[in-house]
Formats: structure tokens, C-alpha cells, sequence
């Protein structure tokens, strides 16, 4: 029987104050946001990838 349970994480998100902030600090320190950042109405989200390749999604929510 095999499991579809993996080791390691699927996602993860970081909630941060100010977007624009976020990725300007991110940006001068060498991480740059691979998707959006998209104004979804009640929230802002954008996403950079870690050095292994996996995404992990910033959001803004107001």
C-alpha cells in the first residue's frame, strides 16, 4: 500500500505590514520577486523562490 504522504513542506506564506516595502528590502538584499505582486482587492500578493527552487508567496492583506 503505498502513502501520499511527502516529507518537507508544500507552501508556505509570509504576511508582511507593507508590500512595497517587503520586496524594496528584499530586492536590495538580492531576492527578487518571481510573481506579481497582484492586487487581488482585500490583499496583495507576490511571490519569491527560495535557493532550492521552491515559491514562497508574501501577502499583503488590508
Amino acid at each position: 500500500m503505498s502513502s501520499s504522504v511527502t516529507n518537507g513542506y508544500r507552501a508556505i506564506a509570509l504576511e508582511v505590514e507593507s508590500m512595497e516595502a517587503a520586496t524594496t528590502y528584499l530586492r536590495d538584499h538580492g531576492i527578487y520577486v518571481t510573481f506579481g505582486p497582484i492586487d487581488l482587492g482585500t490583499s496583495i500578493h507576490a511571490e519569491i523562490t527560495d535557493p532550492d527552487g521552491l515559491r514562497i508567496e508574501l501577502r499583503e492583506w488590508r
